[in-house]
Protein backbone atom coordinates (compact mmCIF):
# COMPACT_ATOMS: atom_id res chain seq x y z
CA UNK A 1 0.00 0.00 0.00
CA UNK A 2 1.06 3.42 -0.12
CA UNK A 3 2.54 5.78 2.40
CA UNK A 4 2.17 9.62 2.06
CA UNK A 5 4.25 11.86 4.81
CA UNK A 6 1.35 13.15 6.79
CA UNK A 7 0.53 16.80 7.04
CA UNK A 8 -1.47 18.32 10.28
CA UNK A 9 -2.97 21.33 8.71
CA UNK A 10 -5.96 20.11 9.06
CA UNK A 11 -6.12 16.82 11.08
CA UNK A 12 -7.63 16.90 14.37
CA UNK A 13 -5.71 17.07 17.92
CA UNK A 14 -7.83 13.83 19.01
CA UNK A 15 -7.04 11.74 15.63
CA UNK A 16 -4.19 9.50 15.12
CA UNK A 17 -3.34 8.15 11.89
CA UNK A 18 -4.33 5.07 10.57
CA UNK A 19 -1.90 1.45 11.65
CA UNK A 20 -1.32 1.54 7.88
CA UNK A 21 0.70 4.70 7.51
CA UNK A 22 3.77 5.88 9.06
CA UNK A 23 4.98 8.94 9.97
CA UNK A 24 8.38 8.71 8.19
CA UNK A 25 10.16 8.37 5.05
CA UNK A 26 12.44 5.05 3.92
CA UNK A 27 15.99 5.95 4.03
CA UNK A 28 16.87 8.15 0.74
CA UNK A 29 19.06 6.74 -1.68
CA UNK A 30 20.83 9.97 -2.30
CA UNK A 31 22.25 13.09 -0.66
CA UNK A 32 21.02 16.33 -2.18
CA UNK A 33 18.82 19.28 -1.51
CA UNK A 34 15.10 17.15 -0.78
CA UNK A 35 15.98 14.38 1.42
CA UNK A 36 13.12 12.18 3.18
CA UNK A 37 12.10 14.20 6.16
CA UNK A 38 10.31 13.09 8.97
CA UNK A 39 8.01 16.23 9.14
CA UNK A 40 6.50 18.40 6.35
CA UNK A 41 7.49 21.87 5.92
CA UNK A 42 5.47 24.38 8.21
CA UNK A 43 2.22 25.39 6.72
CA UNK A 44 1.81 28.75 4.21
CA UNK A 45 -0.23 31.53 5.75
CA UNK A 46 -3.53 31.95 4.69
CA UNK A 47 -2.41 35.24 2.70
CA UNK A 48 -0.70 33.12 0.66
CA UNK A 49 -3.63 31.20 -0.95
CA UNK A 50 -4.53 34.34 -3.14
CA UNK A 51 -2.37 34.70 -5.29
CA UNK A 52 -1.14 36.11 -8.84
CA UNK A 53 -1.91 32.64 -10.79
CA UNK A 54 -5.28 32.16 -8.51
CA UNK A 55 -8.86 32.67 -9.78
CA UNK A 56 -9.19 36.60 -10.03
CA UNK A 57 -12.82 37.72 -9.05
CA UNK A 58 -13.51 38.18 -12.74
CA UNK A 59 -12.91 34.76 -13.36
CA UNK A 60 -10.09 35.21 -15.23
CA UNK A 61 -6.41 33.74 -14.96
CA UNK A 62 -3.30 35.55 -13.89
CA UNK A 63 -0.33 35.20 -16.38
CA UNK A 64 1.99 32.78 -14.78
CA UNK A 65 5.16 33.56 -12.68
CA UNK A 66 8.37 34.96 -15.28
CA UNK A 67 10.62 32.75 -13.38
CA UNK A 68 10.45 29.69 -10.94
CA UNK A 69 12.09 28.77 -7.96
CA UNK A 70 12.43 25.09 -8.69
CA UNK A 71 15.78 23.78 -9.10
CA UNK A 72 17.17 22.81 -12.19
CA UNK A 73 18.31 18.91 -12.62
CA UNK A 74 21.61 18.20 -10.59
CA UNK A 75 24.58 16.33 -10.72
CA UNK A 76 23.65 12.55 -10.63
CA UNK A 77 19.89 13.47 -11.42
CA UNK A 78 18.20 12.66 -15.22
CA UNK A 79 15.11 14.05 -16.67
CA UNK A 80 12.69 11.20 -17.15
CA UNK A 81 9.99 14.06 -18.11
CA UNK A 82 10.84 17.13 -19.00
CA UNK A 83 8.77 20.51 -19.26
CA UNK A 84 6.97 20.41 -22.44
CA UNK A 85 7.91 24.23 -22.43
CA UNK A 86 9.86 27.20 -21.01
CA UNK A 87 8.38 27.82 -17.31
CA UNK A 88 8.36 31.53 -18.18
CA UNK A 89 6.64 30.91 -20.93
CA UNK A 90 3.59 28.43 -19.51
CA UNK A 91 0.40 29.31 -20.45
CA UNK A 92 -1.76 28.25 -17.16
CA UNK A 93 -4.42 26.09 -16.38
CA UNK A 94 -7.47 27.88 -17.80
CA UNK A 95 -10.14 25.02 -17.94
CA UNK A 96 -10.64 21.46 -15.92
CA UNK A 97 -11.89 18.25 -15.99
CA UNK A 98 -15.75 17.71 -15.06
CA UNK A 99 -14.76 14.28 -14.66
CA UNK A 100 -12.82 15.16 -11.45
CA UNK A 101 -15.02 17.01 -10.18
CA UNK A 102 -17.97 14.28 -10.75
CA UNK A 103 -16.03 11.70 -9.45
CA UNK A 104 -14.98 14.40 -6.22
CA UNK A 105 -18.74 15.02 -5.34
CA UNK A 106 -18.92 10.88 -5.28
CA UNK A 107 -16.80 10.91 -2.65
CA UNK A 108 -17.98 13.71 -0.58
CA UNK A 109 -21.61 11.82 -0.75
CA UNK A 110 -19.59 8.49 0.19
CA UNK A 111 -18.28 10.19 2.70
CA UNK A 112 -21.31 11.62 4.56
CA UNK A 113 -19.42 15.47 3.86
CA UNK A 114 -21.98 16.56 1.11
CA UNK A 115 -24.33 18.42 2.85
CA UNK A 116 -21.82 20.24 4.95
CA UNK A 117 -20.04 20.98 1.48
CA UNK A 118 -23.18 21.65 -0.19
CA UNK A 119 -23.96 24.49 2.48
CA UNK A 120 -20.45 26.06 2.03
CA UNK A 121 -20.34 26.46 -1.55
CA UNK A 122 -20.33 29.74 -2.31
CA UNK A 123 -20.23 30.02 -5.83
CA UNK A 124 -21.01 28.37 -9.16
CA UNK A 125 -23.22 25.84 -7.13
CA UNK A 126 -25.70 24.72 -10.54
CA UNK A 127 -22.07 24.62 -12.75
CA UNK A 128 -20.82 22.11 -10.00
CA UNK A 129 -24.07 20.22 -9.18
CA UNK A 130 -25.43 19.93 -12.94
CA UNK A 131 -22.05 18.71 -14.51
CA UNK A 132 -21.48 15.73 -16.49
CA UNK A 133 -18.15 13.75 -16.86
CA UNK A 134 -15.91 14.24 -20.08
CA UNK A 135 -16.40 18.05 -20.33
CA UNK A 136 -14.61 21.36 -19.92
CA UNK A 137 -15.29 23.91 -16.81
CA UNK A 138 -13.72 26.96 -16.50
CA UNK A 139 -10.82 27.01 -14.00
CA UNK A 140 -12.83 29.70 -11.82
CA UNK A 141 -15.58 26.60 -11.16
CA UNK A 142 -13.28 23.93 -10.01
CA UNK A 143 -11.59 26.36 -7.73
CA UNK A 144 -14.97 27.47 -6.08
CA UNK A 145 -15.34 23.29 -5.56
CA UNK A 146 -12.21 22.62 -4.15
CA UNK A 147 -12.12 25.46 -1.62
CA UNK A 148 -15.88 24.05 -0.44
CA UNK A 149 -14.01 21.05 0.37
CA UNK A 150 -11.21 22.68 2.03
CA UNK A 151 -13.46 24.50 4.16
CA UNK A 152 -14.78 21.47 5.07
CA UNK A 153 -11.38 20.68 7.49
CA UNK A 154 -11.05 16.99 7.12
CA UNK A 155 -8.17 15.71 8.49
CA UNK A 156 -5.49 15.01 6.19
CA UNK A 157 -5.77 11.02 6.01
CA UNK A 158 -9.28 11.32 4.61
CA UNK A 159 -7.68 14.26 2.21
CA UNK A 160 -5.65 12.22 0.72
CA UNK A 161 -8.11 8.85 1.14
CA UNK A 162 -10.36 11.38 -1.13
CA UNK A 163 -7.90 11.87 -3.99
CA UNK A 164 -6.81 8.50 -4.14
CA UNK A 165 -10.05 7.10 -4.71
CA UNK A 166 -11.17 9.78 -7.00
CA UNK A 167 -7.61 9.49 -9.27
CA UNK A 168 -8.51 5.54 -9.17
CA UNK A 169 -12.22 6.78 -10.82
CA UNK A 170 -10.74 9.43 -12.91
CA UNK A 171 -7.93 8.04 -14.41
CA UNK A 172 -9.11 4.19 -14.49
CA UNK A 173 -8.96 3.13 -17.70
CA UNK A 174 -5.86 4.37 -18.96
CA UNK A 175 -3.89 3.44 -15.29
CA UNK A 176 -5.35 -0.02 -14.99
CA UNK A 177 -4.45 -1.20 -18.98
CA UNK A 178 -0.42 0.01 -17.89
CA UNK A 179 -0.88 -1.86 -14.80
CA UNK A 180 -1.88 -4.84 -16.44
CA UNK A 181 1.05 -4.61 -18.32
CA UNK A 182 3.07 -4.08 -15.62
CA UNK A 183 2.13 -7.12 -13.60
CA UNK A 184 2.71 -9.02 -16.76
CA UNK A 185 5.65 -7.68 -17.57
CA UNK A 186 8.05 -6.39 -14.39
CA UNK A 187 7.68 -2.58 -15.18
CA UNK A 188 8.80 -0.45 -12.49
CA UNK A 189 7.45 3.24 -11.67
CA UNK A 190 10.08 4.04 -14.06
CA UNK A 191 7.29 3.03 -17.22
CA UNK A 192 4.40 4.97 -16.22
CA UNK A 193 6.32 8.36 -14.96
CA UNK A 194 7.16 9.39 -18.58
CA UNK A 195 3.69 9.33 -18.85
CA UNK A 196 2.51 11.83 -16.51
CA UNK A 197 2.25 14.40 -19.20
CA UNK A 198 -0.73 12.34 -20.69
CA UNK A 199 -2.29 12.13 -17.84
CA UNK A 200 -2.31 15.65 -16.54
CA UNK A 201 -3.50 17.23 -20.41
CA UNK A 202 -6.51 14.45 -19.69
CA UNK A 203 -7.28 16.71 -16.47
CA UNK A 204 -6.35 20.37 -17.33
CA UNK A 205 -5.61 22.31 -20.20
CA UNK A 206 -3.07 24.85 -19.39
CA UNK A 207 0.02 24.10 -16.74
CA UNK A 208 2.62 21.61 -17.46
CA UNK A 209 4.33 18.94 -15.60
CA UNK A 210 7.95 17.70 -15.83
CA UNK A 211 9.26 14.08 -13.44
CA UNK A 212 13.12 13.93 -12.70
CA UNK A 213 14.67 10.66 -11.45
CA UNK A 214 16.91 11.69 -8.04
CA UNK A 215 18.02 8.16 -7.44
CA UNK A 216 17.32 4.56 -8.14
CA UNK A 217 13.63 4.15 -6.80
CA UNK A 218 13.20 8.60 -6.24
CA UNK A 219 11.30 10.77 -8.49
CA UNK A 220 10.38 14.48 -8.27
CA UNK A 221 7.53 15.63 -9.82
CA UNK A 222 6.98 19.32 -10.61
CA UNK A 223 3.66 21.10 -11.72
CA UNK A 224 3.98 24.76 -12.74
CA UNK A 225 0.91 26.89 -13.77
CA UNK A 226 -2.08 25.63 -12.28
CA UNK A 227 -3.96 27.88 -9.41
CA UNK A 228 -5.83 24.73 -8.01
CA UNK A 229 -2.76 24.13 -6.70
CA UNK A 230 -2.77 27.00 -4.16
CA UNK A 231 -6.00 25.31 -2.10
CA UNK A 232 -4.56 22.95 0.33
CA UNK A 233 -7.47 20.42 0.09
CA UNK A 234 -6.63 20.12 -3.86
CA UNK A 235 -2.82 19.87 -3.22
CA UNK A 236 -3.62 16.93 -0.89
CA UNK A 237 -5.79 14.99 -3.21
CA UNK A 238 -3.24 14.99 -5.74
CA UNK A 239 -1.36 13.58 -3.47
CA UNK A 240 -3.85 11.38 -3.04
CA UNK A 241 -3.40 10.44 -6.91
CA UNK A 242 -0.11 10.15 -6.87
CA UNK A 243 -0.52 7.43 -4.12
CA UNK A 244 -3.10 5.90 -6.08
CA UNK A 245 -1.13 5.53 -9.21
CA UNK A 246 1.98 4.36 -7.25
CA UNK A 247 -0.27 1.45 -5.72
CA UNK A 248 -0.47 -0.17 -8.74
CA UNK A 249 2.94 -0.11 -9.77
CA UNK A 250 5.29 -1.04 -6.60
CA UNK A 251 4.97 -2.58 -3.17
CA UNK A 252 4.88 0.57 -0.57
CA UNK A 253 5.47 3.70 -2.89
CA UNK A 254 5.79 6.93 -0.07
CA UNK A 255 4.64 11.15 -1.04
CA UNK A 256 6.04 14.04 0.17
CA UNK A 257 4.60 17.31 -0.71
CA UNK A 258 7.92 19.72 -0.55
CA UNK A 259 5.90 22.59 -0.21
CA UNK A 260 4.27 25.81 -1.94
CA UNK A 261 7.40 27.57 -3.64
CA UNK A 262 5.31 29.97 -5.84
CA UNK A 263 1.61 30.71 -6.37
CA UNK A 264 0.29 28.05 -8.78
CA UNK A 265 3.39 25.60 -8.47
CA UNK A 266 4.13 22.37 -6.74
CA UNK A 267 6.44 19.44 -5.99
CA UNK A 268 6.42 16.01 -4.84
CA UNK A 269 9.11 13.63 -3.82
CA UNK A 270 8.62 9.93 -4.69
CA UNK A 271 10.02 7.23 -3.06
CA UNK A 272 9.46 3.20 -3.14
CA UNK A 273 10.09 -0.01 -2.25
Amino acid sequence: MFVAMPDNRHARASSAPPASHTSSMPPSSRSGPYPARSAPPPAPSSASSVSSVSVRASGSIAPPPTRSSFPAARAGEEEILPFSQDRAHVLPASQFRSTWIVSSLQSLRERGHFERYLAGLAAHKAEILECVAGTWLPLRVAHAHYAACDALRLATEEQLAMGRAVGGRAQGSILQTAAKAARGAGVTPWTILPQFDRLWRRGANGGVIAVTKTGPKEARVEIVGCALFDVDYFRNAFRGVLLGIGDLFCRTPYVHDVGRRIPGEAMFQLQWV
